[in-house]
């Protein structure tokens, strides 16, 4: 299971996500729809690693994935497993 908790998400001055808090259970099909600007590829950025450590923003709240920090977990280990 994938799990945003409270997750915010800010590029200089522009918050992208306020917030949000959703699950993604294993074996589920899902989508996230919004129009341009809406934070959908931020949210990939989030889980794939690219946010923090590529790009510079402010994050704050907690990405888990089966109940662990996927920031704890290395990059390599976490694009297989997700």
């Amino acid at each position: 299971m994938l799990e945003f908790k409270n997750v915010t998400l800010k590029y200089a001055k522009d918050t992208v996500l306020n917030g949000i808090s959703m699950k993604f259970e294993k074996g589920t099909i899902n989508v996230i729809t919004g129009n341009s600007g809406s934070g959908k590829s931020s949210i990939m950025k989030l889980i794939n690693g690219v946010i923090p450590h590529f790009t510079k923003a402010y994050f704050s709240g907690e990405i888990l994935f089966n109940k662990k920090n996927i920031y704890e977990l290395d990059i390599a280990k976490r694009s297989e497993s997700i």
